[in-house]
């Protein structure tokens, strides 16, 4: 008989320990109403408060987009005003080159001398051609990142007033969060 019963008897010893000891952890785990309550709401602060460094983090992207839009604006127009100036001055010593041409033209002394002046000439106006595009190109490159930074500004700002407005609804909820926390322990402590 003591055979039978060792088994059962053993099983009940591991049965009450486990009971016993359930119920010692449970009772240092468990909070009470108000502690919880205090735990959720200090949570809650907590989501709050991220929301609030994460809006923050994407308006300071948009305003470096804008910054960003700005310095593109600003360089490329810079570089706009000396192209216009190279290429007045490049105009300005084509057109004192191009004169000397013509006169060399004017007054060769034989049909040798005045086919190779005009073969000159038509080199140099061709060259002068294609220098003049190398100018338009340069300004295209140029006018096409305004156009860029115009479209970075536009997205910056569109960015600045999503996230704007959303910070600040942020910062009232965080307020009357942080409140709520404060009046709830004030009233447990009295």
């Amino acid at each position: 008989m003591r055979r039978l019963l060792y088994p059962h008897i053993i099983t009940l010893i591991i049965l009450l320990i486990c009971i016993v000891f359930n119920e010692s952890i449970g009772q240092e785990t468990k909070l009470s109403r108000d502690e919880i309550r205090i735990v959720k709401l200090e949570e809650k602060i907590k989501r709050i408060d991220d929301r609030i460094k994460r809006t923050e983090t994407r308006i300071a992207k948009a305003d470096s987009i804008v910054e960003r839009s700005y310095e593109i604006t600003t360089k490329a127009k810079q570089e706009l005003k000396t192209i216009k100036k190279e290429k007045k001055q490049y105009k300005k010593e084509s057109s004192a080159e191009r004169k000397a041409l013509s006169r060399l033209i004017r007054k060769a002394p034989d049909r040798l001398e005045k086919k190779l002046s005009e073969r000159d000439k038509r080199r140099f106006e061709s060259s002068f051609k294609r220098n003049l595009k190398k100018f338009d190109k340069r300004r295209i490159s140029e006018k096409k990142k305004i156009v860029k930074a115009k479209a970075l500004k536009t997205k910056g700002r569109d960015r600045l007033k999503k996230y704007n407005p959303k910070l600040q609804e942020y910062k009232k909820t965080l307020e009357i969060a942080e409140e709520r926390l404060s009046r709830y322990k004030a009233r447990l402590n009295t």
